[in-house]
Order: structure tokens, then sequence, then C-alpha cells
């Protein structure tokens, strides 16, 4: 899903959104790492996916989840979780949150089958003796981690209470192109189903690499010549919309390519680290955000990072706000802005209200020292001419 308010190609010197979760250096230190090549390196209850919408399809189709059942979902949400509940046939019953992203006036569904709590920028929609009661009393609970895992979710010792889904998709805080995890409790049960799903062609897994390079390349490098090439690329549609993970063809061939998972696998031991560089950014520019009287939303911790700081703006003050930025090479994001696919909801006043008001900056862990001082620069200098009032 993009911005309404974003130019994804408006590189050549300016600070990006998307594909900043990594490096150029670090992907072909990735690549190099001897990590890489052991695909049994990863703890045996993770399984990798070519996205995070596929991951949450297949582990939902594992314990028959399908047509006609309930499932209950947070309303400020990304399509990619709702597409995989229509393609299902399941029965969509939108929550709504509060600005920290917790639930609001929540009742579970007498037929909830499902429940997905979605962890968002660091905000828990339910709380750990919510989720154990609803445990309790039958209903299959998954946490959504992937606007918010963090630093511990990579450790060596991993134990996980809920089934999780995380996404490292080009604007996330971690990204190789396209990929999501699958981690299950230890007591899952899940290696014969993932055995019978087809993995990312070979050709189709270059090709994705390819736009992978080209991206961490030139999004934080950009020149006039290069985002002229983007450009003409994306006009040509060479360049992958996330979209295309819902089509019949990945829904079969869902299991991550095998370069792709060489280039995560390489990686896997240093996203904690860097994951921990992109929280001291977050927190940065989010405590100069409230000296200013900004609302942000977004929290950080060794539990969560989150790919932006989230804060809210009224509507007479976010436009403004946004050209500043954009003047200044920095592109602003607005997730979510609008209501994902699925049944109208009309009382969730909370989430409508976040849909207008939403605002975030990029803090990803790729960010480099002088963009960071013209980042804050910039923000400084506008909330210093327009003051916040509300």
């Amino acid at each position: 899903m993009l911005d309404k308010y974003s130019n994804p190609s408006r590189w050549g010197g300016g600070i990006s959104i998307l594909w900043r979760g990594n490096s150029f250096k670090n992907y072909v230190n990735s690549f190099q790492n001897n990590e890489s090549k052991d695909i049994c390196s990863l703890p045996n209850t993770i399984y990798p996916f070519d996205s995070a919408r596929n991951a949450l399809f297949h582990y939902m189709k594992n314990i028959g989840i399908g047509e006609g059942d309930v499932v209950q979902v947070m309303h400020y949400t990304c399509d990619a979780v709702t597409d995989v509940l229509i393609d299902l046939g399941c029965k969509i019953n939108f929550y709504d949150c509060n600005s920290n992203f917790e639930a609001v006036d929540f009742k579970l569904h007498a037929d909830c089958k499902l429940l997905i709590s979605q962890i968002t920028f660091g905000g828990k929609a339910h709380t750990d003796s919510e989720l154990e009661e609803f445990s309790k009393n039958g209903v299959k609970v998954l946490l959504d981690k992937s606007l918010s895992y963090g630093p511990n979710d990579f450790k060596s010792e991993l134990n996980t209470t809920y089934p999780t889904i995380i996404s490292f998709e080009v604007s996330k805080s971690f990204t190789v192109g396209w990929a999501g995890l699958l981690i299950l409790p230890q007591s899952s049960n899940f290696d014969q189903y993932y055995k019978s799903i087809k993995r990312v062609g070979i050709i189709r897994d270059i090709y994705r690499n390819i736009l992978l390079i080209l991206n961490l390349y030139i999004s934080p490098k950009g020149s006039k010549l290069k985002f002229f090439a983007w450009l003409f690329l994306r006009l040509v549609q060479f360049h992958r919309a996330s979209s295309s993970s819902s089509s019949k063809y990945s829904r079969i061939h869902s299991k991550l390519g095998l370069l792709t998972l060489r280039i995560l696998l390489g990686s896997y031991k240093s996203i904690s680290k860097n994951l921990a560089i992109a929280n001291k950014n977050h927190n940065e520019i989010a405590n100069l955000l409230r000296s200013f009287s900004v609302k942000v939303n977004s929290k950080v911790c060794e539990d969560m990072s989150s790919p932006r700081v989230h804060f809210l703006l009224s509507n007479k003050i976010k436009d403004k706000f946004i050209n500043h930025m954009n003047q200044n090479n920095i592109e602003v994001g607005t997730w979510f802005d609008s209501a994902p696919s699925g049944p109208t909801c009309q009382k969730l006043v909370h989430s409508e209200n976040l849909f207008l008001e939403s605002v975030n900056l990029p803090c990803h862990w790729s960010l480099t020292e002088s963009e960071m001082c013209h980042m804050i620069a910039i923000i400084e200098n506008f909330f210093t001419e327009n003051a916040i009032t509300q």
C-alpha cells in the first residue's frame, strides 16, 4: 500500500521511506557470510515465506480456517492482511483502536475462530492477560508483528506463546525485498504442511534480487540520472508490486526462494544489532517531535522496533508539514490513511480519526548520520515556525 502523499521514486540525494531496511553493503556481506549457506541455521519453529501475507495464508490453511469462518482483525491495518481473509472466504469482523493502537470497546465475537492481534508501531492491541483469556476460551490467537518486531525477536533462543507473523518487505524495519516469517510455538506441528508448499522458482528469485540490488543502490544514493532510470523501470512495470504476492501462482509457490533465503540467513544474526540502531534513530526523532508538543504514537524497546516514527497532525498543519518535508527531499508517509479491503465499517470512529491524522517519517538503521542531522534540522525548522496548539 502506497501513501497518497508519498512519492517513493523521489530520490536524488533525498531521504526515502521505502527500501531503507537494508543497504547494498549489507546485502553483499550477507551473500558472502558462510552461515548464508546453511538452510538449517534458523530455529526449527521459524518458517520463511516469500511474503508475510503468504505466511498468514498458509498458517490459516493449515489450521483449517476458511470459508464462512469469523476472523477478527484491526481496522487500522493493511490490505495485505484482509486480502488473505477474502481469498479464504472468511467473514471479517473489524475491531477499533485508539491512538496508542490499543483495541477500543473490543468484544470477542461469539463465533470467532481466529483473532489477529496486531502490534502496530510498538503498540499492542491486546494485553497479555486478555490474549491468555481468549486462548483459554478456545479462540486461536495470532500476533501480527510486521510493523513491530524488535531486537529480541532475533536472539538465538526464541520462544513465542502465540503464532507470530513478521515481514521483511520493502517498507519494513529490515528488508530482503519480499519475504516474511511464520514463527510458531515449540508445540506446533507445521513441518509436514510446509514441505508440501512449492518454492519460488529460481528465475523469479533472481529477478527479485536484481530489483533488491537496484533499489538498495539507488534509493539512498540517488542522482538525477539514477532517478530517471528508476522512473523508466517503474513505467515499464519492471518493478514488482507487493500485491502480486496475492496471485494464484504466489499462493502455490510461497516458500522463500533459495537466493533470497541465502541473503536472509546471512543477515539474520545482525538484524538484532541493526534494529537497536533503528530504535535509537526513532527515539531521537520522537523526542524532538514531543518537544514541540506533537503527539507521537510509536514506541520502541528491546521487544519492539518500528520502521517509521508515527505521529498525529491535524489537517490544517499536516499538508503544510508534508509539503515542507518534500521540498527538502524528505519523504513523508501517512500509514494508514484509508480503510483496508473488507466490509464497510460505520462506527469505528477512532480508526477513522487515525486515517485522517497519521503522519510518519523513516527511522531505519541504514540512515546515515548526515541524513539524520538533515532530517532533525528540517523538522526543527518547521515546528519552530509552526507552533502546535493541539
